[in-house]
C-alpha cells in the first residue's frame, strides 16, 4: 500500500497508478492533491482501500472506479469533485464487507450533482454511506430497501 496521509503534497495523482498491480491500499487524505482522479485507478484489481479524503481533487469520478471490483472502503469526501456519481459504483460489491476499519462509501462535502444511480442499491455490503453536502437532485428509490446492512445513511 501506499501511504501519504497529513502532508503537503500537491500536484496530481499520476495516471501511471495503474501500473502498480499489486497495490492493495491509497491512502492520500489531508494534503493538497488536485485535479481528476485518473481513470487508470480502474487497472488495480487488488485495491482494497482508496482514501483521498480533504485534498482539492475536481472532475469527475471515473467510471472505470467501478473495474476496481476489490475496493472495501472508497473515501473522495472533502473535495472538489462535480457531475454525477457514476452508476459504475454499483460493481463495487465489496464496498463495506465488515472489517473494524472500513467506512464504506464516502463521497460527502463535494459538487456532485444528479440523482443516486440506481445501482448503488445493490451494493448489499454497504453499511455507510455518506452524500451529504452536494447538490444532489430526485428522489431516493425504494430500491434502498435493499440496502440492510446500513446502519448510517448521510444525505444532509
Amino acid at each position: 500500500f501506499i501511504q501519504l496521509n497529513d502532508n503537503k503534497i500537491d500536484g496530481s495523482i499520476s495516471s501511471n497508478i495503474g501500473k502498480l498491480s499489486s497495490l492493495s491500499g491509497f491512502y492520500c487524505l489531508n494534503n493538497s492533491f488536485e485535479g481528476s482522479l485518473p481513470s487508470e485507478i480502474g487497472k488495480l484489481k487488488k485495491l482494497n482501500y482508496l482514501i483521498a479524503t480533504t485534498n482539492k481533487l475536481s472532475g469527475e469520478i471515473p467510471s472505470e472506479i467501478g473495474q476496481a471490483s476489490n475496493i472495501v472502503n472508497l473515501l473522495l469526501d472533502n473535495n472538489q469533485l462535480t457531475g454525477s456519481i457514476p452508476s459504475e459504483i454499483g460493481l463495487l460489491k465489496g464496498l463495506g464487507i465488515p472489517d473494524p476499519n472500513v467506512n464504506g462509501l464516502r463521497l460527502d462535502k463535494n459538487r456532485l450533482t444528479g440523482s443516486l444511480p440506481e445501482s448503488m442499491f445493490g451494493l448489499q455490503n454497504l453499511k455507510m454511506l455518506n452524500l451529504g453536502s452536494n447538490s444532489l437532485t430526485g428522489t431516493i428509490s425504494a430500491s434502498i430497501g435493499q440496502l440492510q446492512l446500513l446502519e448510517t445513511l448521510d444525505l444532509s
